[in-house]
């Protein structure tokens, strides 16, 4: 049999099927290059996604650290401003006292009815130690209230 006689017999040219299954080779290998390709996207993105998960994982592991040192923080200006009343009222009221004693003896006197030497000196020194102490509690009371 001949080409003309297959034409005939199949009502169809050999050539236009020779054309289509060309054609369709190319198809398919393009099909399958595409799914290749689509496969190693597939592959990327569950590998992208893994990495996420694990930067997630890392990302609430840093809040929660972070939020603990948040915690700790506010325990510490709750104990600093508990530190700050405690010396604005525990120890400048027995300061003030002190510099008010002080006070008093200065005006107190010898068997004279004069002021003793030895003990305004001593009284000079006390009062100015007591002022010292005051200075720097009045200033550590500002420091920590601002």
């Amino acid at each position: 049999m001949n080409t003309r006689e297959l034409k005939d017999r199949d009502g169809g040219d050999i050539d236009e099927f020779r054309l289509k299954l060309e054609t369709e080779s190319h198809r398919n290998t393009e099909l399958e290059r595409l799914n290749g390709q689509l496969i190693a996207q597939r592959q990327m993105l569950y590998k992208m996604l893994q990495e996420l998960s694990e930067k997630e994982a890392d990302i609430r592991k840093k809040s929660e650290e972070l939020f603990a040192q948040k915690e700790e923080i506010e325990l510490q200006n709750k104990k600093l401003l508990e530190y700050a009343f405690f010396n604005s009222h525990k120890v400048r009221g027995p300061l003030a006292r002190i510099l008010g004693l002080v006070h008093l003896m200065k005006l107190e006197v010898d068997e004279t009815g004069h002021p003793d030497n030895d003990s305004d000196r001593f009284l000079e020194k006390l009062t100015n130690s007591a002022k010292e102490l005051d200075l720097a509690v009045r200033e550590m009371s500002a420091f920590l209230n601002e």
